[in-house]
């Protein structure tokens, strides 16, 4: 009779695992949109405002599928996996560059207060930041989400999944687009 008491005490006290699913589906929604990019820091040194909107990033979340564009070209498509139960939250994106040469698995930690996405990462291979104090060998990217009712140039309505062109015509020129690769493979590698 005990042992019958005992499993309906943890089947009734246990989280059921759908509940973590159920979070991470919640976080996909929160994340969902588009966002501007509104402020960059390397290894804990914030880049100047003007470089940072020189760049005009946009990041923009469409379920699990996410996209970075520059210019209104995509540079990154990734698959998002989320642990919504972590403290800090935490991301694992499979990221490919356009060209589809190779995928790199990110991890990030993040967080969303109001209409601002705080998303902290590491250089490919590195462990995954634990917190949000700046160390070498990471990028802190800060968000604003873009107002989707405007209708402006900054809407949703047209978005696969970003509003940016995937032909061969609208890619960055091959030095753009691996000068910060080889900024962060000039970093010291952890011990």
């Amino acid at each position: 009779m005990s042992s019958a008491l005992t499993q309906l005490l943890l089947i009734l006290l246990l989280p059921h695992p759908s509940g973590a699913v159920s979070g991470a589906n919640e976080e996909l929604k929160a994340l969902e949109g588009k966002w501007t990019l509104i402020r960059v820091e390397m290894d804990g040194k914030k880049l100047a405002d003007k470089e940072v909107s020189e760049r005009k990033q946009s990041l923009v979340v469409r379920g699990k599928l996410l996209s970075i564009c520059r210019d209104q070209k995509e540079i990154i498509r990734a698959t998002m996996t989320i642990k919504a139960d972590a403290h800090p939250k935490q991301m694992t994106l499979d990221a490919t560059d356009l060209e589809g040469k190779g995928i790199q698995e990110i991890e990030a930690i993040y967080e969303i207060k109001g209409n601002v996405l705080r998303l902290y990462y590491s250089r490919p291979g590195w462990p995954r930041p634990t917190d949000f104090t700046p160390v070498l060998g990471t990028v802190l990217e800060v968000y604003e989400r873009v107002d989707e009712k405007s209708g402006g140039p900054h809407s949703l309505d047209h978005l696969r999944p970003c509003n940016c062109s995937s032909s061969a015509a609208a890619r960055p020129a091959w030095g753009e687009k691996r000068a910060w690769q080889r900024r962060l493979a000039s970093l010291p590698r952890l011990p």
